[in-house]
Protein backbone atom coordinates (compact mmCIF):
# COMPACT_ATOMS: atom_id res chain seq x y z
CA UNK A 1 0.00 0.00 0.00
CA UNK A 2 1.29 3.74 -0.88
CA UNK A 3 -0.57 6.83 0.06
CA UNK A 4 2.62 8.67 0.69
CA UNK A 5 2.55 10.80 -2.27
CA UNK A 6 -1.37 10.39 -2.71
CA UNK A 7 -2.76 13.23 -4.27
CA UNK A 8 -6.84 12.03 -2.61
CA UNK A 9 -4.95 11.66 0.94
CA UNK A 10 -3.44 15.31 0.53
CA UNK A 11 -6.60 16.70 -0.35
CA UNK A 12 -8.48 15.32 2.25
CA UNK A 13 -6.16 16.20 5.01
CA UNK A 14 -6.12 20.06 3.56
CA UNK A 15 -10.11 19.54 4.05
CA UNK A 16 -9.61 18.79 7.50
CA UNK A 17 -6.98 21.02 8.52
CA UNK A 18 -9.12 24.00 6.83
CA UNK A 19 -12.47 23.50 7.77
CA UNK A 20 -14.63 26.02 7.30
CA UNK A 21 -12.40 28.44 5.46
CA UNK A 22 -13.60 28.89 2.10
CA UNK A 23 -12.78 26.48 -0.74
CA UNK A 24 -14.09 27.44 -4.09
CA UNK A 25 -16.04 30.57 -4.97
CA UNK A 26 -18.11 30.30 -8.05
CA UNK A 27 -20.79 32.71 -9.70
CA UNK A 28 -23.51 31.15 -7.71
CA UNK A 29 -22.24 29.81 -4.78
CA UNK A 30 -19.14 29.42 -2.37
CA UNK A 31 -17.96 26.52 -0.74
CA UNK A 32 -16.14 25.69 2.22
CA UNK A 33 -13.72 23.17 3.00
CA UNK A 34 -15.90 20.84 5.28
CA UNK A 35 -18.41 20.96 2.36
CA UNK A 36 -15.51 20.03 -0.21
CA UNK A 37 -15.05 17.37 2.60
CA UNK A 38 -18.38 15.79 2.23
CA UNK A 39 -18.53 15.94 -1.36
CA UNK A 40 -14.99 13.87 -1.48
CA UNK A 41 -16.53 11.63 1.15
CA UNK A 42 -19.33 10.88 -0.70
CA UNK A 43 -17.88 10.75 -3.93
CA UNK A 44 -14.87 8.05 -2.79
CA UNK A 45 -17.51 6.12 -0.80
CA UNK A 46 -20.01 5.96 -4.17
CA UNK A 47 -16.77 4.79 -6.30
CA UNK A 48 -15.98 2.11 -3.73
CA UNK A 49 -19.66 0.83 -3.63
CA UNK A 50 -19.01 0.97 -7.55
CA UNK A 51 -15.89 -1.34 -7.41
CA UNK A 52 -13.31 0.90 -8.30
CA UNK A 53 -10.14 -0.42 -6.95
CA UNK A 54 -6.87 -0.40 -8.38
CA UNK A 55 -7.78 -2.57 -11.11
CA UNK A 56 -10.24 0.08 -12.19
CA UNK A 57 -9.34 3.25 -14.75
CA UNK A 58 -12.03 6.21 -14.10
CA UNK A 59 -12.73 8.60 -17.10
CA UNK A 60 -13.93 12.05 -15.78
CA UNK A 61 -15.92 14.01 -17.61
CA UNK A 62 -17.07 17.44 -15.63
CA UNK A 63 -16.66 20.77 -16.02
CA UNK A 64 -17.60 21.44 -12.49
CA UNK A 65 -13.82 22.29 -11.20
CA UNK A 66 -15.65 20.99 -7.85
CA UNK A 67 -16.59 17.63 -8.97
CA UNK A 68 -13.38 17.33 -10.94
CA UNK A 69 -11.08 17.13 -8.06
CA UNK A 70 -13.18 15.25 -5.89
CA UNK A 71 -13.30 12.75 -8.11
CA UNK A 72 -9.83 12.42 -9.14
CA UNK A 73 -9.01 12.59 -5.51
CA UNK A 74 -11.46 9.44 -4.79
CA UNK A 75 -9.82 7.45 -7.45
CA UNK A 76 -6.81 7.78 -6.40
CA UNK A 77 -7.50 7.21 -2.89
CA UNK A 78 -8.61 4.41 -4.15
CA UNK A 79 -5.51 3.19 -6.14
CA UNK A 80 -7.25 3.83 -9.91
CA UNK A 81 -6.18 5.59 -11.98
CA UNK A 82 -8.30 8.38 -14.36
CA UNK A 83 -8.56 10.20 -17.30
CA UNK A 84 -9.96 12.92 -18.96
CA UNK A 85 -13.07 11.03 -20.22
CA UNK A 86 -12.76 12.80 -23.87
CA UNK A 87 -14.15 11.14 -26.84
CA UNK A 88 -10.99 9.80 -27.75
CA UNK A 89 -10.01 8.32 -24.17
CA UNK A 90 -13.01 6.11 -24.80
CA UNK A 91 -12.29 4.95 -27.80
CA UNK A 92 -8.65 3.76 -27.02
CA UNK A 93 -9.21 0.02 -26.20
CA UNK A 94 -5.97 -0.07 -24.91
CA UNK A 95 -6.75 2.46 -22.08
CA UNK A 96 -9.33 0.25 -20.65
CA UNK A 97 -11.71 2.58 -19.05
CA UNK A 98 -14.19 0.86 -16.51
CA UNK A 99 -15.82 4.00 -14.77
CA UNK A 100 -16.82 7.24 -16.19
CA UNK A 101 -18.23 10.58 -14.00
CA UNK A 102 -20.36 12.96 -14.82
CA UNK A 103 -22.92 14.74 -13.34
CA UNK A 104 -26.94 13.45 -13.69
CA UNK A 105 -27.89 16.48 -15.61
CA UNK A 106 -25.31 16.53 -18.19
CA UNK A 107 -26.13 18.15 -21.67
CA UNK A 108 -23.86 15.30 -23.41
CA UNK A 109 -23.34 12.62 -21.57
CA UNK A 110 -20.29 10.09 -22.43
CA UNK A 111 -20.85 6.79 -24.18
CA UNK A 112 -19.75 4.42 -21.75
CA UNK A 113 -21.87 1.18 -20.32
CA UNK A 114 -20.71 2.03 -16.42
CA UNK A 115 -21.56 5.49 -15.67
CA UNK A 116 -21.50 6.87 -12.20
CA UNK A 117 -23.85 10.18 -12.74
CA UNK A 118 -23.24 12.05 -9.95
CA UNK A 119 -26.30 13.64 -8.23
CA UNK A 120 -27.18 15.63 -4.78
CA UNK A 121 -28.64 12.14 -3.21
CA UNK A 122 -24.94 10.73 -2.71
CA UNK A 123 -24.81 13.88 -0.33
CA UNK A 124 -27.70 12.53 1.75
CA UNK A 125 -28.07 8.62 1.41
CA UNK A 126 -25.63 8.02 3.91
CA UNK A 127 -23.81 9.03 7.06
CA UNK A 128 -20.61 10.49 6.32
CA UNK A 129 -18.96 10.43 10.00
CA UNK A 130 -15.75 8.35 9.35
CA UNK A 131 -16.25 8.49 6.09
CA UNK A 132 -12.20 7.56 5.70
CA UNK A 133 -12.37 4.73 8.33
CA UNK A 134 -15.41 3.13 6.29
CA UNK A 135 -13.45 3.10 3.11
CA UNK A 136 -10.12 2.20 4.29
CA UNK A 137 -8.43 3.40 1.31
CA UNK A 138 -5.24 1.76 -0.19
CA UNK A 139 -4.15 4.01 -2.44
CA UNK A 140 -1.83 2.60 -4.98
CA UNK A 141 0.21 -0.69 -4.61
CA UNK A 142 3.81 1.36 -5.14
CA UNK A 143 4.39 5.37 -6.21
CA UNK A 144 5.72 3.90 -9.85
CA UNK A 145 2.72 2.60 -10.39
CA UNK A 146 0.03 4.98 -13.34
CA UNK A 147 -2.35 7.65 -11.16
CA UNK A 148 -3.14 9.83 -14.11
CA UNK A 149 -3.23 9.02 -18.16
CA UNK A 150 -2.30 12.52 -19.32
CA UNK A 151 -3.71 13.43 -23.14
CA UNK A 152 -1.18 15.15 -24.93
CA UNK A 153 -2.28 17.10 -28.49
CA UNK A 154 0.45 19.26 -29.14
CA UNK A 155 -0.04 21.58 -32.72
CA UNK A 156 -1.41 18.64 -34.55
CA UNK A 157 -4.63 18.27 -32.39
CA UNK A 158 -4.15 14.53 -32.50
CA UNK A 159 -4.47 13.14 -28.87
CA UNK A 160 -1.89 10.81 -27.29
CA UNK A 161 -2.34 9.34 -23.95
CA UNK A 162 0.84 8.67 -21.28
CA UNK A 163 0.51 6.98 -18.06
CA UNK A 164 2.27 9.45 -14.87
CA UNK A 165 2.91 7.57 -12.04
CA UNK A 166 2.11 8.30 -8.63
CA UNK A 167 5.14 9.89 -7.24
CA UNK A 168 5.52 12.16 -10.36
CA UNK A 169 1.78 13.30 -10.25
CA UNK A 170 2.69 13.98 -6.95
CA UNK A 171 5.76 16.33 -7.62
CA UNK A 172 3.43 17.84 -10.53
CA UNK A 173 0.56 18.82 -8.60
CA UNK A 174 2.71 20.23 -5.48
CA UNK A 175 4.91 22.44 -7.61
CA UNK A 176 4.82 25.73 -6.54
CA UNK A 177 5.94 28.77 -9.33
CA UNK A 178 8.70 31.16 -7.27
CA UNK A 179 5.89 33.56 -6.39
CA UNK A 180 3.47 31.36 -5.50
CA UNK A 181 5.02 30.58 -2.61
CA UNK A 182 4.61 34.25 -1.11
CA UNK A 183 1.12 34.31 0.32
CA UNK A 184 -1.65 31.96 -0.07
CA UNK A 185 -3.44 31.47 -2.93
CA UNK A 186 -6.63 33.06 -4.71
CA UNK A 187 -6.66 31.55 -7.83
CA UNK A 188 -8.55 32.74 -11.35
CA UNK A 189 -7.16 29.90 -13.62
CA UNK A 190 -8.36 29.83 -16.89
CA UNK A 191 -6.81 26.82 -17.94
CA UNK A 192 -10.22 23.74 -17.79
CA UNK A 193 -10.12 21.69 -14.71
CA UNK A 194 -9.41 18.94 -16.00
CA UNK A 195 -5.86 19.79 -17.93
CA UNK A 196 -3.05 19.35 -16.46
CA UNK A 197 -2.11 22.64 -15.74
CA UNK A 198 -5.64 23.89 -14.64
CA UNK A 199 -5.78 20.89 -12.30
CA UNK A 200 -2.13 20.86 -10.66
CA UNK A 201 -3.39 24.45 -10.30
CA UNK A 202 -6.53 23.76 -8.70
CA UNK A 203 -5.35 20.89 -6.34
CA UNK A 204 -1.75 23.15 -5.15
CA UNK A 205 -4.04 25.76 -4.05
CA UNK A 206 -6.58 23.43 -1.87
CA UNK A 207 -3.65 21.53 -0.51
CA UNK A 208 -2.01 25.46 0.75
CA UNK A 209 -5.34 26.24 1.82
CA UNK A 210 -5.88 28.46 -0.54
CA UNK A 211 -9.42 29.64 -2.73
CA UNK A 212 -10.38 28.98 -6.29
CA UNK A 213 -12.39 31.62 -7.46
CA UNK A 214 -14.41 29.61 -11.08
CA UNK A 215 -16.84 32.57 -12.11
CA UNK A 216 -18.56 33.15 -15.37
CA UNK A 217 -17.01 34.36 -18.69
CA UNK A 218 -18.69 37.62 -18.31
CA UNK A 219 -18.39 37.76 -14.17
CA UNK A 220 -14.65 36.42 -14.48
CA UNK A 221 -12.95 40.15 -13.62
CA UNK A 222 -15.65 41.54 -11.49
CA UNK A 223 -16.15 38.52 -9.50
CA UNK A 224 -12.34 37.87 -9.01
CA UNK A 225 -11.73 41.31 -7.40
CA UNK A 226 -14.51 41.12 -5.44
CA UNK A 227 -13.40 37.73 -4.34
CA UNK A 228 -9.66 38.70 -3.53
CA UNK A 229 -8.22 37.23 -6.36
CA UNK A 230 -4.33 37.78 -6.20
CA UNK A 231 -3.07 34.98 -8.91
CA UNK A 232 -4.76 34.49 -12.52
CA UNK A 233 -3.29 31.49 -14.11
CA UNK A 234 -3.43 31.53 -18.30
CA UNK A 235 -2.21 30.38 -21.40
CA UNK A 236 -1.09 33.64 -23.78
CA UNK A 237 -3.60 33.36 -25.71
CA UNK A 238 -6.10 33.27 -22.73
CA UNK A 239 -4.47 35.94 -21.28
CA UNK A 240 -5.06 38.27 -24.72
CA UNK A 241 -8.59 37.37 -24.77
CA UNK A 242 -8.67 39.04 -21.12
CA UNK A 243 -6.74 42.01 -21.69
CA UNK A 244 -8.84 42.50 -24.70
CA UNK A 245 -11.86 42.60 -22.41
CA UNK A 246 -11.02 44.29 -19.70
CA UNK A 247 -11.75 48.03 -19.69
CA UNK A 248 -9.85 51.35 -18.28
CA UNK A 249 -11.26 50.84 -15.04
CA UNK A 250 -7.98 51.21 -12.60
CA UNK A 251 -9.96 48.23 -10.36
CA UNK A 252 -9.07 45.94 -13.19
CA UNK A 253 -5.75 45.45 -11.65
CA UNK A 254 -4.20 41.88 -10.07
CA UNK A 255 -1.22 40.82 -8.30
CA UNK A 256 -0.13 37.89 -9.72
CA UNK A 257 0.28 36.35 -13.13
CA UNK A 258 1.27 33.07 -14.40
CA UNK A 259 2.00 32.84 -18.07
CA UNK A 260 2.45 29.00 -19.54
CA UNK A 261 1.03 27.20 -22.69
CA UNK A 262 3.24 29.53 -25.13
CA UNK A 263 5.71 31.45 -25.68
CA UNK A 264 4.62 35.19 -25.05
CA UNK A 265 5.28 37.79 -27.39
CA UNK A 266 6.83 41.59 -25.93
CA UNK A 267 4.26 42.97 -27.22
CA UNK A 268 1.77 40.79 -25.21
CA UNK A 269 4.30 41.20 -22.21
CA UNK A 270 4.00 45.04 -22.03
CA UNK A 271 -0.04 44.90 -22.19
CA UNK A 272 0.32 42.26 -19.02
CA UNK A 273 2.35 45.03 -17.66
CA UNK A 274 -0.18 47.62 -17.40
CA UNK A 275 -2.73 45.33 -15.45
CA UNK A 276 -0.19 42.57 -13.36
CA UNK A 277 1.95 43.83 -10.75
CA UNK A 278 4.29 40.49 -11.02
CA UNK A 279 4.46 38.40 -14.00
CA UNK A 280 5.79 34.99 -13.80
CA UNK A 281 6.68 32.67 -17.25
CA UNK A 282 6.81 29.18 -17.13
CA UNK A 283 7.80 26.57 -20.02
CA UNK A 284 6.56 22.52 -19.59
CA UNK A 285 4.90 19.77 -21.21
CA UNK A 286 2.14 17.01 -20.06
CA UNK A 287 5.02 14.37 -20.98
CA UNK A 288 7.54 16.13 -18.60
CA UNK A 289 6.18 18.23 -16.64
CA UNK A 290 7.49 21.55 -15.49
CA UNK A 291 10.97 22.56 -17.16
CA UNK A 292 11.47 26.26 -16.29
CA UNK A 293 10.12 29.31 -15.26
CA UNK A 294 11.20 33.33 -14.35
CA UNK A 295 9.84 36.05 -13.12
CA UNK A 296 9.25 38.77 -15.78
CA UNK A 297 11.41 41.75 -13.39
CA UNK A 298 11.81 44.53 -16.55
CA UNK A 299 9.50 43.82 -19.60
CA UNK A 300 11.90 45.78 -21.38
CA UNK A 301 14.40 44.19 -21.26
CA UNK A 302 13.35 40.33 -20.84
CA UNK A 303 14.62 38.16 -23.88
CA UNK A 304 12.43 35.80 -22.95
CA UNK A 305 15.31 33.64 -20.82
CA UNK A 306 13.74 30.51 -18.55
CA UNK A 307 15.55 29.38 -15.70
CA UNK A 308 15.77 25.84 -15.89
CA UNK A 309 14.19 23.80 -13.04
CA UNK A 310 17.27 21.64 -12.47
CA UNK A 311 16.69 20.94 -8.50
CA UNK A 312 13.74 19.18 -9.74
CA UNK A 313 16.24 16.78 -11.39
CA UNK A 314 15.66 18.20 -15.02
CA UNK A 315 18.17 18.41 -17.42
CA UNK A 316 17.38 20.30 -20.86
CA UNK A 317 19.92 20.19 -23.58
CA UNK A 318 19.49 22.47 -27.07
CA UNK A 319 20.95 20.05 -30.16
CA UNK A 320 21.06 19.64 -33.63
CA UNK A 321 19.66 17.31 -35.99
CA UNK A 322 22.25 14.84 -35.04
CA UNK A 323 21.38 14.84 -31.19
CA UNK A 324 24.73 16.91 -30.81
CA UNK A 325 24.07 19.81 -28.11
CA UNK A 326 24.92 23.53 -28.98
CA UNK A 327 26.72 26.12 -27.35
CA UNK A 328 25.53 28.95 -26.24
CA UNK A 329 23.84 31.38 -28.71
CA UNK A 330 23.19 28.71 -31.15
CA UNK A 331 19.55 27.72 -31.78
CA UNK A 332 19.13 23.83 -31.55
CA UNK A 333 15.57 21.15 -30.98
CA UNK A 334 15.15 21.17 -27.03
CA UNK A 335 14.76 18.08 -25.44
CA UNK A 336 14.20 17.01 -21.88
CA UNK A 337 14.93 14.04 -19.30
CA UNK A 338 14.09 14.26 -15.86
CA UNK A 339 15.93 12.14 -13.20
CA UNK A 340 14.02 8.38 -12.70
CA UNK A 341 11.29 9.38 -15.33
CA UNK A 342 11.48 7.96 -19.05
CA UNK A 343 7.73 9.07 -20.75
CA UNK A 344 5.83 6.58 -22.84
CA UNK A 345 2.72 6.92 -24.62
CA UNK A 346 0.29 4.09 -24.56
CA UNK A 347 0.36 1.93 -27.70
CA UNK A 348 1.56 4.29 -29.92
CA UNK A 349 5.02 3.37 -31.57
CA UNK A 350 5.00 6.11 -34.14
CA UNK A 351 4.77 9.24 -31.22
CA UNK A 352 7.26 6.87 -29.27
CA UNK A 353 9.92 6.71 -31.98
CA UNK A 354 9.18 10.29 -32.78
CA UNK A 355 9.30 12.01 -29.50
CA UNK A 356 11.13 9.93 -27.21
CA UNK A 357 14.28 8.46 -27.81
CA UNK A 358 16.89 7.16 -25.66
CA UNK A 359 15.31 8.92 -22.76
CA UNK A 360 15.24 12.17 -24.41
CA UNK A 361 11.69 13.54 -24.48
CA UNK A 362 11.58 15.94 -27.83
CA UNK A 363 8.61 18.44 -27.20
CA UNK A 364 8.85 19.97 -30.61
CA UNK A 365 10.09 23.42 -29.76
CA UNK A 366 13.37 25.13 -31.05
CA UNK A 367 15.47 27.31 -28.30
CA UNK A 368 18.64 28.55 -27.30
CA UNK A 369 20.71 28.69 -24.15
CA UNK A 370 22.54 31.96 -23.01
CA UNK A 371 25.41 32.18 -21.35
CA UNK A 372 24.09 32.62 -18.24
CA UNK A 373 22.12 29.17 -18.83
CA UNK A 374 19.31 30.58 -19.30
CA UNK A 375 16.88 29.19 -21.60
CA UNK A 376 14.88 30.81 -24.44
CA UNK A 377 12.01 28.60 -26.26
CA UNK A 378 12.36 30.55 -29.70
CA UNK A 379 9.64 28.88 -31.76
CA UNK A 380 8.34 25.28 -32.73
CA UNK A 381 10.05 23.23 -34.67
CA UNK A 382 6.44 22.46 -37.00
CA UNK A 383 5.43 25.76 -36.71
CA UNK A 384 7.89 26.67 -39.81
CA UNK A 385 6.17 28.04 -42.68
CA UNK A 386 7.80 26.74 -45.66
CA UNK A 387 7.18 29.48 -48.08
CA UNK A 388 9.30 28.80 -51.76
CA UNK A 389 11.68 26.80 -49.95
CA UNK A 390 12.72 29.01 -47.57
CA UNK A 391 11.32 27.97 -44.11
CA UNK A 392 10.14 31.14 -41.51
CA UNK A 393 9.10 30.75 -37.87
CA UNK A 394 5.20 31.59 -37.54
CA UNK A 395 5.49 33.07 -34.76
CA UNK A 396 7.11 36.04 -36.10
CA UNK A 397 4.01 36.29 -37.59
CA UNK A 398 1.72 35.79 -35.06
CA UNK A 399 3.00 38.30 -33.09
CA UNK A 400 1.97 40.90 -34.84
CA UNK A 401 -1.55 39.74 -35.67
CA UNK A 402 -1.72 39.22 -31.68
CA UNK A 403 -0.70 43.29 -31.59
CA UNK A 404 -3.31 43.92 -33.94
CA UNK A 405 -5.87 46.60 -31.98
CA UNK A 406 -8.98 44.75 -33.19
CA UNK A 407 -7.92 41.28 -32.80
CA UNK A 408 -9.57 39.23 -29.83
CA UNK A 409 -7.47 36.24 -31.03
CA UNK A 410 -5.68 34.69 -34.29
CA UNK A 411 -2.95 33.22 -35.70
CA UNK A 412 -1.10 32.58 -38.98
CA UNK A 413 -1.74 29.36 -41.10
CA UNK A 414 -0.36 28.01 -44.77
CA UNK A 415 -2.38 26.95 -47.53
CA UNK A 416 -1.70 26.67 -51.32
CA UNK A 417 -2.83 29.12 -54.06
CA UNK A 418 -4.45 28.53 -56.97
CA UNK A 419 -0.72 27.54 -58.83
CA UNK A 420 -0.10 24.86 -55.59
CA UNK A 421 2.69 27.32 -53.67
CA UNK A 422 2.03 27.88 -50.05
CA UNK A 423 0.75 30.87 -48.79
CA UNK A 424 0.38 32.61 -45.50
CA UNK A 425 -3.37 33.20 -44.83
CA UNK A 426 -4.62 34.30 -41.22
CA UNK A 427 -7.76 33.32 -39.07
CA UNK A 428 -8.55 35.42 -36.53
CA UNK A 429 -11.63 36.65 -34.40
CA UNK A 430 -12.34 40.29 -33.73
CA UNK A 431 -13.50 42.22 -30.85
CA UNK A 432 -16.66 44.33 -30.35
CA UNK A 433 -16.92 47.31 -33.24
CA UNK A 434 -15.51 47.18 -36.17
CA UNK A 435 -17.67 45.32 -38.71
CA UNK A 436 -15.55 41.89 -39.03
CA UNK A 437 -15.06 42.67 -43.11
CA UNK A 438 -13.35 46.25 -42.02
CA UNK A 439 -11.45 44.67 -39.31
CA UNK A 440 -10.38 42.25 -41.19
CA UNK A 441 -9.37 44.30 -44.12
CA UNK A 442 -7.49 46.82 -41.87
CA UNK A 443 -5.61 43.79 -40.57
CA UNK A 444 -4.46 42.25 -43.93
CA UNK A 445 -3.35 46.27 -44.49
CA UNK A 446 -0.78 46.44 -41.19
CA UNK A 447 0.13 42.95 -41.48
CA UNK A 448 1.45 43.33 -44.89
CA UNK A 449 3.04 46.66 -43.88
CA UNK A 450 5.20 45.11 -41.47
CA UNK A 451 6.61 41.99 -42.59
CA UNK A 452 8.75 40.78 -45.62
CA UNK A 453 6.90 40.68 -49.31
CA UNK A 454 6.99 36.59 -49.17
CA UNK A 455 5.31 36.53 -45.72
CA UNK A 456 2.59 38.85 -47.06
CA UNK A 457 -0.66 37.03 -45.89
CA UNK A 458 -3.16 36.69 -49.49
CA UNK A 459 -6.45 36.24 -47.20
CA UNK A 460 -8.40 37.09 -43.53
CA UNK A 461 -10.50 34.32 -42.47
CA UNK A 462 -12.84 35.18 -39.91
CA UNK A 463 -14.40 32.91 -36.74
CA UNK A 464 -16.15 33.04 -34.17
CA UNK A 465 -13.07 31.19 -32.00
CA UNK A 466 -10.20 30.13 -33.21
CA UNK A 467 -9.17 26.70 -32.57
CA UNK A 468 -6.45 26.21 -29.99
CA UNK A 469 -5.50 23.11 -27.64
CA UNK A 470 -6.25 23.08 -24.10
CA UNK A 471 -3.21 24.90 -23.30
CA UNK A 472 -3.26 27.43 -25.71
CA UNK A 473 -1.67 26.12 -29.08
CA UNK A 474 -2.56 27.25 -32.07
CA UNK A 475 -4.12 24.02 -34.36
CA UNK A 476 -2.55 25.21 -37.90
CA UNK A 477 -3.83 22.09 -39.51
CA UNK A 478 -7.45 22.65 -38.21
CA UNK A 479 -7.50 26.20 -39.72
CA UNK A 480 -6.41 25.27 -42.86
CA UNK A 481 -9.52 23.00 -42.76
CA UNK A 482 -11.64 25.61 -41.40
CA UNK A 483 -10.71 27.90 -44.32
CA UNK A 484 -11.56 25.06 -46.80
CA UNK A 485 -15.16 25.52 -45.77
CA UNK A 486 -15.58 29.82 -45.54
CA UNK A 487 -14.73 32.80 -47.74
CA UNK A 488 -12.21 34.76 -46.41
CA UNK A 489 -13.97 38.94 -45.63
CA UNK A 490 -10.21 40.43 -46.68
CA UNK A 491 -8.49 38.87 -49.37
CA UNK A 492 -4.55 41.10 -51.26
Amino acid sequence: MSLEFNIGLSIAKAARRHEGKLAFVGAAQKMTYTQFENLLAATTMEFKERGVGRDSVVGIHTIDSRLAVAGIAAANLLGAPWVHATPSALRKPSLKVSHVLCVKNAKQKPDHPNLMEFESGWLDKRSLDYWFEQVDPQGFASPEQPARIGQSSGTTGAHKFIAISEIDNFKRSTWQPVFMKEETTVLGCLFPPLSGVGLNSRVRTLIDGGCIVETGILEQQAGWISAGVNTIIASPSQFATLLSEMTDDPARRFAKALVGGGRPSAQFLEKMAERFDKICVFYGSTEMGHAAETVVTDVASFDGALDPLTEDGIEIQVVDENDVSQPAGVEGVVRLRREGFVPHYIQDPLANSDAIRDGWFYPGDLGVFAESGRLQISGRVNDSLNIGGVKINALTVDDFIQSDPNISDGYCFVIPDETGIDRVNILASFKPGLPDQQAATMLLERISAKVAKSLRPRAVYVVSAVPRTDTGKPVRRKAAEIAGTIAPLATA
